[in-house]
């Protein structure tokens, strides 16, 4: 299976290079974006485009008639082969991609090109504690051992996990549209819907000790073999080869190349490297539970930049209820981490990145030993490729301009990152010591009795050494032993 893309930087005009493309090949397209929010916005652009006169276009959204999304997206596909038609585009969402069994022969996919604008996230994860459901919970799932590696260590660690997907009652639940109950497990059921690989706690479904646990937690792949079914698949998305669905897809027997028509046409006025300043609050890596600390770290930060910040900026958070809003001030608009697929801040010349994207320790636990990915890997694809796109919505965007950037981050490691990625010598620190709550000392001797070993090495070590003096004491009972049957 193979996949093209188009990995040109943030601005360089990858959609319209696209679009541009799909007036000038006559063939039926699919146009995956990645919000609903943008598919409208997307389809304007387009229509505006010289030379499409000739071209069928429709959006399909959540707000399209009175069909839902998936069966207005078969319908109008269906009617659109019947017609004839043979010159157009239907703008969905990328959510959408997983809502389509795209294998359907009356969707005839062979005859389909799909574009998809900006990576796709296949990676999402469910974690949910289900104390009264457990039982109805585990009939809407069913479960299987993980393949065995053959690598002793990795098989043990696989032990923990189990292959999840949806038992007949749970496929049940997932397509209705008349059960009132669905709704309520649909976070569940799209992490675990069809055309995924899905992987679960074991101790969800056995139990450990005397009771199952009461949280189901759930890391769910999507399956690329799924788009295999198109005439062709590509991808735009500035630094694809380190995003989640190159790592995770490139794994999974796709092939990827770059695409050999859409071609690069623009080049940049300054470089990058010379228009972006970058500041950083410390050395202190961001992180969702120091955010949440009562020394309130963010509103330091916060409260420094609507002081000096006094020009038009976006900034961005953790959208979690004990991260209290730091910032206010007329001139800084807050917006999603995940900012991509928009013009709209392109005239903005200053940011701030107070976010912390870093994975739970189950989420490295498992992707290292189910997908081999690394936690630089994760952290990489997972958080810096989100600062990427975030900084490159401001005025960075604009390659006809040459006016000063300055972007603000939390820690010394994400600053260090933009500068590799965008090319610039160093960065400076704000000045700003942001607080971090103190540990309680004490000179008191810890309670209970002190470790034997001092370490993991020592302990080993210390069994080696008791399994070697037991041996020889069995060896020498046996000595014994055999003189006293000689003598008798």
């Amino acid at each position: 299976m193979h996949f093209l893309y188009d990995d040109r930087e943030s601005g360089a005009g990858k959609t319209f290079s696209m679009f541009r493309y799909l007036i000038d090949s006559p063939g039926i397209y699919l146009i995956a974006v990645p919000r609903v929010d943008l598919i409208m916005e997307h389809e304007l652009a387009f229509r505006a485009m010289p030379g499409n006169g000739a071209m069928v276009v429709k959006s399909i959204c959540s707000k399209s008639g009175t069909f839902s999304v998936p069966c207005e997206i078969k319908r109008t596909m269906q009617s659109w082969l019947e017609l004839g038609i043979s010159h157009g585009g239907i703008f969905i969402s990328h959510e959408a991609l997983n809502l389509v069994d795209w294998s359907l022969p009356s969707l005839q996919a062979n005859r389909w090109v799909l574009f998809i604008d900006e990576s796709p996230c296949p990676w999402s994860y469910y974690n949910r504690r289900h104390p009264i459901t457990n039982t109805h919970v585990q009939e809407m799932l069913a479960w299987s051992e993980l393949p065995i590696s053959g690598d002793k260590e990795e098989d043990e660690s696989l032990k923990k996990y189990v292959q999840v997907s949806l038992s007949a009652k749970g496929e049940a639940l997932a397509t209705s549209g008349i059960d009132d109950l669905a709704p309520a497990y649909a976070s569940l059921l799209n992490t675990i819907r069809h055309g995924k690989t899905a992987v679960g706690n074991r101790s969800f479904f056995e139990p450990t000790g005397k009771k199952n646990s009461s949280t189901l937690s759930v890391f769910s792949v999507t399956d690329p073999h799924r788009f295999a079914v198109f005439s062709s698949v590509t991808i735009l998305s500035a630094n694809f080869r380190h995003t989640f669905a190159y790592l995770l897809w490139n794994s999974d027997a796709v092939t990827f190349s770059p695409h050999p028509v859409l071609q690069a046409n623009r080049r940049r006025a300054v470089p990058l490297s010379a228009r972006t300043r970058i500041f950083s609050f410390g050395p202190k890596d961001a992180s969702i539970n120091w955010f949440k600390e009562q020394c309130q770290p963010l509103k330091a930060a916060g409260e420094w930049l609507a002081t000096h910040i006094n020009r038009p900026a976006y900034y961005t958070l953790n959208g979690h209820k004990e991260i209290v809003d730091p910032i206010r001030s007329r001139h800084w608009e807050k917006v999603a981490p995940i900012a991509i697929g928009s013009n709209r801040l392109t005239d903005i010349t200053a940011a701030a990145w107070l976010v912390s994207l870093k994975a739970k320790p189950l989420e490295y636990a498992t992707i290292r030993s189910v997908f081999g990915i690394t936690r630089d890997q994760f952290d990489r694809a997972r958080e810096h490729e989100a600062l990427y796109q975030f900084a490159l919505r401001s005025n960075l965007r604009d390659f006809n301009s040459a006016t000063p950037v300055d972007l603000y981050v939390v820690s010394d490691r994400q600053a260090k990152y933009l500068c590799d990625v965008l090319g610039v010598a160093g960065f400076e620190q704000v000045g700003v010591n942001l607080p971090q709550s103190e540990k309680p000392a004490t000179d008191a001797a810890p309670i209970g009795r002190p470790p034997k070993h001092q370490t993991a090495e020592e302990r080993l070590e210390a069994q080696r050494k008791s399994k070697r003096e037991s041996a020889q004491r069995t060896r020498a009972q046996q000595r014994i032993n055999q003189q006293q049957q000689k003598a008798a």
